[in-house]
Order: C-alpha cells, then sequence, then structure tokens
C-alpha cells in the first residue's frame, strides 16, 4: 500500500512510498486468560500437532490453563483463591504445569513464522518494496507477556522496518481501563489501582515523576515520554536491523456505550510527542490511526514537531 511517511533528512516534505505495513492485533492465550478472563485458546488441530512436535504434552497444557481460568473466575467473583493470594496461586501453577507457558510461546512463534512468511513474500514479488511491521498497542506498551517472549530485534530479523504504536493520549484511557481495572478484577486482585499503576511504572521502565497519577490519566494521557522511552527501548533493540517508524496517535477516539467518543489531541503535546520520538532515534514517524478522524489543527500540530 501507498504510504505518505516522515523521516530524517526528509523532514521539508512527504515522501511518497511504496510500503507493506501487517501484523495481528492479537494476545496470546495466557494474556487472554489472565487479563481478560476468556476462554483458553487455541487448542485447533494445527496448535495441537505443532505442540506435539515440539513435546509439549496436550493434555497437561489444558489442564494448566483449566486451572488458571478457575482462578481468574474466582477473582472476579470476588472470593479469595487461598490463604497466599493471587499471584503465588497463578506461579504455582505455572511451576507444576509449565506446559502452560510452552504452550503460550508457541503461540508467539507461529505468529512469527506467519510475518516472516510474508515480508519474504513481499520481498520476493517487489524487492525494492518497504515492508514492515506494525505492532499493536497491547503488544507495544502494556503486555509483558508478548515483550518477555518477543523482542523488537526478533521482529527486524524479517522486516525492512518496525513500527510500534504509541498513542501517548489514548495510552492513559487505555492504561486505566483496558489494564488497571481488568487487572485489579482478575491478576493483581490484591493490589490497589495506585499500587498496580505504580507497578506498571517500574516495569516498563517509566520514570513515574515524569507521568501522570491515576486521577490524571484520562485528561492528560500518559504524554511525549512515554513516547520517548518507548521508541528508545525499539531502536535500542532493533540496532541497525530495520528502520524504526514510531506511530504517532492523532485525534484517536475512545469507545463509549452508544459508539466511539472524539478526543481531540492536545497540540502542544502532540507536536512533543513527534520531536521525542526523534530524540529517541526515531528514523520516522507515521501518522495514526485513521485520516478521517484527525482534524486539520492536530495534523498541523504534527507537522511542527517534524519541522522541528
Amino acid at each position: 500500500m501507498s504510504r505518505h511517511a516522515v523521516g530524517k533528512g526528509l523532514r521539508q516534505r512527504a515522501v511518497h512510498l511504496l510500503a507493506l505495513q501487517y501484523g495481528a492485533e492479537r494476545s496470546g492465550p495466557l494474556s487472554n486468560v489472565l487479563f481478560r478472563g476468556s476462554t483458553p485458546t487455541c487448542f485447533c488441530e494445527h496448535c495441537i500437532n505443532r505442540n506435539k512436535t515440539q513435546g509439549i504434552d496436550v493434555e497437561r497444557a489444558q489442564t494448566g490453563f483449566t486451572n488458571l481460568l478457575s482462578l481468574i473466575r474466582n477473582a472476579e467473583a470476588g472470593k479469595p483463591n487461598a490463604a497466599d493470594g493471587m499471584l503465588t496461586s497463578v506461579l504455582r501453577v505455572l511451576h507444576r504445569y509449565p506446559e502452560v507457558l510452552s504452550w503460550d510461546y508457541q503461540w508467539f512463534q507461529a505468529d512469527e513464522e506467519i510475518c516472516a512468511q510474508v515480508h519474504r513474500i513481499a520481498k520476493n514479488v517487489r524487492p525494492e518494496i518497504d515492508s514492515g511491521r506494525h505492532v499493536d498497542h497491547q503488544r507495544s506498551s502494556w503486555d509483558i507477556f508478548y515483550r518477555s517472549a518477543m523482542t523488537y530485534g526478533e521482529m527486524a530479523e524479517n522486516a525492512d522496518f518496525v513500527k510500534p504504536i504509541l498513542y501517548h493520549d489514548a495510552m492513559g484511557t487505555r492504561l486505566r481501563w483496558w489494564v488497571l481495572e481488568r487487572l485489579k478484577d482478575r491478576l493483581l486482585n490484591e493490589l490497589t489501582l495506585e499500587q498496580s499503576l505504580n507497578l506498571f511504572y517500574s516495569t516498563f521502565g517509566h520514570d513515574a515523576t515524569k507521568l501522570p497519577k491515576l486521577n490524571e490519566l484520562d485528561s492528560a494521557g500518559l504524554g511525549p515520554e512515554y513516547v520517548y522511552r518507548e521508541t528508545l527501548r525499539c531502536k535500542q533493540s532493533v540496532g541497525d536491523k530495520a528502520k524504526v517508524y514510531t506511530g504517532i496517535g492523532i485525534d484517536v477516539p475512545w469507545y463509549v456505550t452508544n459508539g466511539m467518543e472524539p478526543r481531540p489531541s492536545n497540540p502542544e503535546k502532540l507536536t512533543a510527542a513527534v520531536q521525542r520520538a526523534f530524540d529517541a532515534g526515531a528514523d520516522g514517524v507515521l501518522a495514526s490511526r485513521e485520516y478521517d478522524e484527525m482534524r486539520l489543527s492536530s495534523l498541523e500540530a504534527f507537522g511542527r514537531g517534524v519541522r522541528r
């Protein structure tokens, strides 16, 4: 597909690139169980055959996932998970059924193999094409299981560029309601929301003094420093293997009962987010998410960041 991207040395004008961007916005089975309380997946014939080939006991993996789901269901119902607490109970299942982690890892490996195949086919058809990876928001910013299973450097082995989604405005609301609130009902039900937020900041390498407090997440977002931190992490992992194009969120809406609620970006923060992406070493930035969501004033703020 054709994209208008902006990169170093080309910041004064848009450059028309022939590019293919691909990526599956899906979570692994362990994340789905522990974060959302979803029924464990995937146990289709293909996943079963793949794991058997790796020497992984299918029945033990199923039993382990079933036990984890039972713990999560109890947490959702407000029932205590034994005297040792939730985290200890979850770790106990993983100790006794290591097949759960193996199954989860094979899911990530299969996903990666598909992406590598797409890249090879694209380059065989059009060697000059820019073929790269779209890394959705959960994978780029808060899924600890995905982060531990797959590095940006490994993605870059089969990509011309890696594009992490770093929506600085939307991340505040998503962090509050898609991460902290969900974990409070499940995996981290013994922590307060404030404790869970501090754990997130510490675990993911953020400086809490530069980021909003719990009651500021919805209104403030995570801001330009979040963009800097995550772009830098991506750049350090990728090295010289591929380019890094930061996906900057512009006017990304929020989901409400009756549809989508517009969330206009703060112009100053948007300009700063673009600048901070380049400060972290980004090779380019991409105006995200959808053009029909963006206001012209926000695109002007994006352009100011590029020009500066």
